[in-house]
């Protein structure tokens, strides 16, 4: 049984598009399925962007510095056992935040990348 409101629509559409277009559909069925893809389309980028900006507004409600913001694991630089060690621990303790662990403390000496492994796990989350 045909829709008649919709074979209608689908009428109006094709008077009013400008002459030689052609939609990507030729039945009501087609159009609807163009419809729900397309909508399909746009959700995933709605989506995608709420995503984007629930990071961002966390990020700039974690503290982490514009100095900081690149910092990453990959980027850290081991230069002794040492450091090794503190960048193994920060792995781990990133991983144990995201299934519940909530406290941690980084202590040590200046210019051993306390901070630089801090934003790497809150980047990494």
């Amino acid at each position: 049984m045909k829709n008649i409101a919709a074979v209608g629509v689908l009428e109006r559409i094709r008077r009013l598009a400008p002459q030689g277009a052609v939609p990507p559909y030729r039945t009501v069925e087609e159009w609807r399925e163009w419809q729900l893809a397309e909508g399909r389309k746009r959700s995933e980028e709605i989506n995608r962007q709420n995503r984007q900006l629930r990071v961002e507004k966390i990020l700039n409600r974690s503290g982490i510095q514009p100095l900081h913001s690149k910092c990453s694991f990959a980027n850290y630089q081991v230069q002794n056992d040492g450091l090794k060690y503190a960048l193994s621990q920060a792995k781990s303790i990133a991983d144990e935040l995201m299934t519940g662990c909530t406290n941690f403390v980084f202590s040590g000496k200046t210019g051993t990348g306390k901070n630089h492994l801090a934003a790497a796990m809150g980047n990494r989350l």
